[in-house]
């Protein structure tokens, strides 16, 4: 019957949708309704153009006559959650015909496969970064060439890594920051009115806003917003502006990050291996850009990151040790020479008066 069928329809674990021939819902069961938040009333009726990520429109247009003209169609697009999130939408369909032969409608099943993408997009660039920082060049030019790797393959807004300077954790590079974000951010130490550092009763700096939470290991994994890995993270910013004073952990919170219209954030600590020696930071303007398995794999990149900054600052050191070496022993065969001369010049001086000579010349010919 209609009603079992029904029933059937909007139990199926898979998303199912069908449009009409111009590309505008007739259907959707209750698993597409779950995956992207919409109510029915929302969507029937809508062009399926407007539920997709801007940039992905146009291949709708493109591909839509291709699927009818084919009668069957795999393909991929980045569809837009209800709550703002962007989710990469797997469809497989079929064209539905009229007894005649013409076009009815389209019968497509749809898998959300966010968490796969994601995933391939970060295993990428673990990759590209590990090619990176064991090619031989400075520090400073491993660092800037893992940003590039990170801002172009992840596509987010703005990205830092902040390193310890003294007292501090300024920004070692960043892309995507407006300078005035930097003027107030790139500093995180809190400063007495004599702008002295301030400590805590066991001596250890105090950093200020959400980066000086993480950079001071204080993150509790029980929080929804960090991971056992010590990362913060957070999808939605904005609540964070409502956080009671006596429930918020972060001293001073400046919430600079929200105000500039960052909506996904994530903070994970570069560690060495007794120490956190920075942090790496993804910004984005919209919502729902990480998981819990995107963080996982940056909380892989960041202790590689971690362990290449101790093996450079190490070459760095070594090298210096051996320029300073090598100049000592430039400086002191050049002085050893100049003796050797003198003692020469005095033992002829002392010939041209008719006295012995004062010196052995050690290696001269007899």
């Amino acid at each position: 019957s209609e009603d079992r069928f029904r029933v059937l329809f909007d139990q199926a674990p898979l998303g199912y949708q069908s449009l009409d021939e111009n590309g505008y819902f007739i259907e959707v069961n209750a698993a597409w309704l779950n995956t992207l938040g919409y109510q029915r009333d929302e969507v029937l009726g809508k062009w399926f153009g407007d539920f997709l990520a801007p940039e992905f429109v146009e291949a709708f247009r493109n591909r839509f006559p291709l699927f009818k003209a084919a009668g069957e169609i795999h393909s991929e697009f980045q569809m837009i959650h209800k709550n703002g999130e962007r989710r990469f939408i797997a469809f497989e369909g079929r064209i539905g015909y009229q007894p005649d032969g013409s076009f009815k409608q389209t019968h497509c099943i749809l898998s959300d496969i966010t968490e796969v993408k994601q995933m391939e997009l970060y295993f990428e660039v673990e990759r590209e970064i590990l090619e990176k920082l064991n090619e031989s060049q400075s520090l400073h030019d491993s660092i800037t060439c893992v940003l590039g790797v990170m801002k172009a393959k992840t596509g987010v807004d703005a990205v830092g890594i902040r390193l310890q300077e003294g007292d501090d954790f300024p920004y070692f590079v960043q892309d995507g920051f407006s300078a005035d974000f930097l003027l107030t951010e790139n500093t995180l130490t809190e400063r007495g009115a004599d702008g002295g550092v301030c400590r805590d009763k066991e001596g250890h700096i105090r950093l200020e806003c959400t980066c000086g939470l993480v950079l001071s290991g204080k993150t509790d994994p029980s929080s929804p917003f960090f991971t056992r890995g010590g990362s913060f993270w957070t999808n939605d910013s904005s609540p964070l502006l409502d956080l009671p004073a006596d429930q918020d952990p972060r001293l001073h919170p400046r919430n600079q990050c929200i105000h500039q219209g960052y909506a996904s954030v994530l903070l994970v600590p570069i560690r060495s291996p007794d120490r956190i020696i920075g942090l790496l930071q993804l910004n984005d303007r919209r919502k729902g850009r990480f998981s819990p398995a995107v963080i996982e794999q940056l909380e892989s990149i960041a202790a590689h990151i971690g362990d290449a900054l101790m093996r450079k600052n190490a070459e760095e050191e070594l090298k210096q040790r051996c320029d300073e070496l090598e100049l000592f022993h430039d400086v002191t065969v050049g002085r050893e020479l100049r003796m050797i001369e003198l003692k020469k010049e005095i033992n002829a001086l002392l010939m041209t008066v008719g006295k012995p000579e004062k010196y052995t010349i050690v290696g001269e010919d007899e």
